[in-house]
Protein backbone atom coordinates (compact mmCIF):
# COMPACT_ATOMS: atom_id res chain seq x y z
CA UNK A 1 0.00 0.00 0.00
CA UNK A 2 1.28 3.55 -0.53
CA UNK A 3 -0.07 7.10 -0.41
CA UNK A 4 0.05 8.36 -3.83
CA UNK A 5 0.35 11.82 -4.68
CA UNK A 6 -1.29 12.87 -7.58
CA UNK A 7 0.03 16.28 -9.30
CA UNK A 8 -1.86 18.65 -10.67
CA UNK A 9 -1.90 21.94 -12.04
CA UNK A 10 -3.35 23.45 -8.58
CA UNK A 11 -0.76 24.96 -5.97
CA UNK A 12 0.60 22.04 -3.79
CA UNK A 13 0.27 22.50 -0.24
CA UNK A 14 3.68 21.55 1.60
CA UNK A 15 4.02 18.80 3.59
CA UNK A 16 1.91 18.72 7.13
CA UNK A 17 -1.07 16.29 8.13
CA UNK A 18 -3.69 19.03 8.06
CA UNK A 19 -6.68 19.16 11.04
CA UNK A 20 -10.55 18.54 10.33
CA UNK A 21 -10.63 22.49 11.21
CA UNK A 22 -8.91 23.13 8.05
CA UNK A 23 -10.85 21.56 5.55
CA UNK A 24 -12.89 24.06 3.43
CA UNK A 25 -16.26 24.79 3.94
CA UNK A 26 -17.38 23.23 0.30
CA UNK A 27 -15.66 19.80 1.05
CA UNK A 28 -16.92 16.80 2.93
CA UNK A 29 -15.69 13.31 4.09
CA UNK A 30 -18.42 10.42 2.55
CA UNK A 31 -17.79 6.98 4.36
CA UNK A 32 -19.16 3.89 2.87
CA UNK A 33 -19.15 0.92 4.68
CA UNK A 34 -20.09 -2.33 4.28
CA UNK A 35 -19.95 -5.41 5.64
CA UNK A 36 -16.05 -6.08 5.09
CA UNK A 37 -15.11 -2.73 3.17
CA UNK A 38 -14.82 0.93 4.44
CA UNK A 39 -13.92 3.94 2.10
CA UNK A 40 -13.46 7.58 3.22
CA UNK A 41 -12.93 10.30 0.70
CA UNK A 42 -12.98 13.82 -0.24
CA UNK A 43 -16.00 15.06 -1.77
CA UNK A 44 -16.65 18.90 -3.26
CA UNK A 45 -20.42 20.45 -2.80
CA UNK A 46 -19.97 22.60 -6.11
CA UNK A 47 -17.92 23.78 -8.46
CA UNK A 48 -15.51 26.38 -6.84
CA UNK A 49 -13.09 23.28 -6.55
CA UNK A 50 -10.12 26.39 -5.80
CA UNK A 51 -8.27 23.71 -3.76
CA UNK A 52 -7.83 21.10 -6.28
CA UNK A 53 -8.25 18.56 -2.95
CA UNK A 54 -9.02 15.15 -4.07
CA UNK A 55 -8.48 11.47 -2.24
CA UNK A 56 -9.83 8.71 -0.43
CA UNK A 57 -8.57 5.47 2.01
CA UNK A 58 -9.98 2.35 1.72
CA UNK A 59 -9.68 -0.76 4.05
CA UNK A 60 -10.52 -4.12 4.01
CA UNK A 61 -11.49 -6.88 6.46
CA UNK A 62 -8.61 -9.43 6.92
CA UNK A 63 -11.38 -12.17 7.89
CA UNK A 64 -9.93 -15.72 8.47
CA UNK A 65 -6.18 -14.69 7.29
CA UNK A 66 -5.83 -12.93 10.45
CA UNK A 67 -6.96 -11.78 14.04
CA UNK A 68 -10.30 -11.08 14.45
CA UNK A 69 -11.72 -7.40 14.17
CA UNK A 70 -8.96 -6.34 11.77
CA UNK A 71 -8.96 -4.17 8.94
CA UNK A 72 -5.84 -3.59 6.75
CA UNK A 73 -5.07 -0.16 4.21
CA UNK A 74 -5.75 -1.55 0.71
CA UNK A 75 -5.37 1.87 -1.08
CA UNK A 76 -4.35 5.42 0.07
CA UNK A 77 -4.74 8.39 -3.01
CA UNK A 78 -4.52 12.28 -2.45
CA UNK A 79 -3.74 15.05 -4.47
CA UNK A 80 -2.43 17.37 -2.31
CA UNK A 81 0.17 16.67 0.51
CA UNK A 82 -0.74 16.37 4.37
CA UNK A 83 -4.23 15.87 3.72
CA UNK A 84 -4.01 11.65 3.65
CA UNK A 85 -3.57 11.31 7.03
CA UNK A 86 -6.95 13.01 8.29
CA UNK A 87 -8.86 10.11 5.67
CA UNK A 88 -6.51 7.56 7.76
CA UNK A 89 -7.90 8.88 11.22
CA UNK A 90 -11.75 9.21 9.96
CA UNK A 91 -11.51 5.18 8.89
CA UNK A 92 -10.01 4.11 12.36
CA UNK A 93 -13.01 6.28 14.03
CA UNK A 94 -15.08 4.65 12.07
CA UNK A 95 -13.91 1.03 12.83
CA UNK A 96 -13.46 2.09 16.26
CA UNK A 97 -17.09 2.56 16.55
CA UNK A 98 -17.25 -1.39 15.60
CA UNK A 99 -14.46 -2.16 17.60
CA UNK A 100 -12.00 -2.90 15.01
CA UNK A 101 -8.29 -2.10 14.80
CA UNK A 102 -6.99 -0.98 11.36
CA UNK A 103 -3.12 -2.11 9.75
CA UNK A 104 -1.31 -1.56 7.25
CA UNK A 105 -1.66 -3.25 4.00
CA UNK A 106 0.30 -6.70 4.78
CA UNK A 107 2.70 -7.02 1.65
CA UNK A 108 3.33 -3.57 0.26
CA UNK A 109 3.88 -0.61 1.99
CA UNK A 110 5.85 2.49 0.92
CA UNK A 111 7.88 4.82 2.65
CA UNK A 112 5.37 7.97 2.48
CA UNK A 113 2.31 5.16 4.20
CA UNK A 114 5.78 3.56 6.29
CA UNK A 115 5.37 6.66 8.03
CA UNK A 116 2.36 7.28 9.09
CA UNK A 117 2.52 3.85 10.65
CA UNK A 118 5.39 5.03 12.78
CA UNK A 119 3.67 7.80 13.93
CA UNK A 120 0.89 6.28 15.26
CA UNK A 121 2.99 4.29 17.16
CA UNK A 122 5.84 6.66 18.57
CA UNK A 123 3.55 9.79 18.98
CA UNK A 124 0.00 8.73 19.20
CA UNK A 125 0.24 5.95 21.92
CA UNK A 126 -1.71 7.63 24.40
CA UNK A 127 -4.81 7.58 22.25
CA UNK A 128 -4.28 4.52 20.33
CA UNK A 129 -4.15 1.16 21.75
CA UNK A 130 -1.80 -0.75 19.90
CA UNK A 131 -2.75 -4.38 19.03
CA UNK A 132 -0.13 -7.12 18.99
CA UNK A 133 -0.16 -9.66 15.70
CA UNK A 134 2.29 -12.24 15.80
CA UNK A 135 4.11 -13.80 12.04
CA UNK A 136 2.06 -16.07 10.38
CA UNK A 137 3.26 -19.64 8.69
CA UNK A 138 2.47 -18.54 5.44
CA UNK A 139 4.80 -15.13 5.78
CA UNK A 140 7.55 -17.92 7.28
CA UNK A 141 7.43 -20.25 4.42
CA UNK A 142 7.22 -17.25 1.77
CA UNK A 143 11.25 -16.63 2.67
CA UNK A 144 12.36 -19.56 4.30
CA UNK A 145 10.28 -22.72 3.23
CA UNK A 146 8.08 -25.02 4.70
CA UNK A 147 9.85 -26.83 7.01
CA UNK A 148 9.62 -25.09 10.46
CA UNK A 149 13.15 -26.65 11.23
CA UNK A 150 15.08 -24.48 9.14
CA UNK A 151 13.60 -21.19 9.75
CA UNK A 152 16.15 -18.50 11.19
CA UNK A 153 13.23 -17.40 13.97
CA UNK A 154 9.51 -18.31 14.90
CA UNK A 155 6.46 -17.14 16.21
CA UNK A 156 6.37 -14.55 18.85
CA UNK A 157 3.38 -17.13 20.86
CA UNK A 158 2.72 -20.85 20.43
CA UNK A 159 -0.73 -19.76 19.65
CA UNK A 160 -2.09 -19.39 16.45
CA UNK A 161 -5.17 -16.92 16.90
CA UNK A 162 -3.01 -13.94 16.43
CA UNK A 163 -1.21 -15.14 13.55
CA UNK A 164 -1.15 -12.14 10.75
CA UNK A 165 0.97 -11.80 7.21
CA UNK A 166 3.52 -9.45 8.09
CA UNK A 167 5.47 -9.51 5.13
CA UNK A 168 5.93 -5.71 5.13
CA UNK A 169 7.51 -5.52 8.43
CA UNK A 170 9.87 -8.46 7.70
CA UNK A 171 10.96 -6.74 4.90
CA UNK A 172 11.49 -3.41 6.23
CA UNK A 173 12.97 -4.74 9.28
CA UNK A 174 15.68 -5.96 6.19
CA UNK A 175 16.04 -2.71 5.16
CA UNK A 176 14.17 -2.73 1.72
CA UNK A 177 10.88 -2.62 2.84
CA UNK A 178 9.97 0.36 0.53
CA UNK A 179 8.22 -1.30 -2.65
CA UNK A 180 7.84 1.79 -4.84
CA UNK A 181 11.75 1.71 -5.04
CA UNK A 182 12.52 -2.21 -4.80
CA UNK A 183 11.37 -4.97 -6.49
CA UNK A 184 9.59 -7.81 -4.80
CA UNK A 185 11.90 -10.05 -5.64
CA UNK A 186 14.85 -8.15 -4.04
CA UNK A 187 12.92 -7.10 -1.13
CA UNK A 188 12.13 -11.45 -0.33
CA UNK A 189 16.12 -11.79 -1.05
CA UNK A 190 16.79 -8.76 1.91
CA UNK A 191 14.58 -10.80 3.94
CA UNK A 192 16.13 -14.06 3.21
CA UNK A 193 20.01 -12.70 2.95
CA UNK A 194 19.65 -10.53 6.76
CA UNK A 195 17.70 -13.28 9.25
CA UNK A 196 18.90 -11.31 12.08
CA UNK A 197 17.82 -7.93 10.66
CA UNK A 198 14.17 -9.66 9.68
CA UNK A 199 13.96 -10.86 12.83
CA UNK A 200 13.46 -8.01 14.65
CA UNK A 201 10.07 -7.41 12.48
CA UNK A 202 7.38 -7.21 15.33
CA UNK A 203 9.48 -3.57 16.12
CA UNK A 204 8.16 -2.28 12.79
CA UNK A 205 4.77 0.14 13.48
CA UNK A 206 3.48 -2.09 10.44
CA UNK A 207 3.54 -5.25 12.41
CA UNK A 208 0.44 -3.36 15.07
CA UNK A 209 -2.87 -2.90 14.25
CA UNK A 210 -4.77 0.09 15.55
CA UNK A 211 -7.22 1.42 17.34
CA UNK A 212 -8.86 4.52 19.30
CA UNK A 213 -8.70 3.91 23.19
CA UNK A 214 -12.02 5.18 23.76
CA UNK A 215 -15.16 6.18 21.37
CA UNK A 216 -15.22 10.06 21.86
CA UNK A 217 -14.08 10.24 17.62
CA UNK A 218 -12.97 14.04 17.62
CA UNK A 219 -12.39 14.12 13.89
CA UNK A 220 -15.77 12.51 12.82
CA UNK A 221 -17.63 14.64 16.09
CA UNK A 222 -16.29 17.89 14.58
CA UNK A 223 -17.03 17.11 11.36
CA UNK A 224 -20.49 16.26 11.70
CA UNK A 225 -21.18 19.49 13.77
CA UNK A 226 -19.72 21.15 11.02
CA UNK A 227 -22.10 18.99 8.23
CA UNK A 228 -18.51 18.04 6.67
CA UNK A 229 -19.42 14.21 6.75
CA UNK A 230 -21.91 11.74 4.84
CA UNK A 231 -22.36 8.51 5.12
CA UNK A 232 -23.40 5.96 2.45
Amino acid sequence: MKIRVIKNNKQIIKEAAMGADQLPDNYYIEISKKSDFITATYRVRDDDDFLGLAGEVSAVSLGNSCMDNVYAVSHAAVTIRGWGPMLYDVVMEALTEDNIALTSDRERVSTDAWNVWEYYLKRRSSELDSVRMDVSRETMANYYGMDEKSWPFTHLTKTEEDDCLQNTSLEWAAGEGDWMSTRSRDRKRAVQLSPRSASKWHEQPTSYAYVFKDKELPITTYLDMNSQIEYT
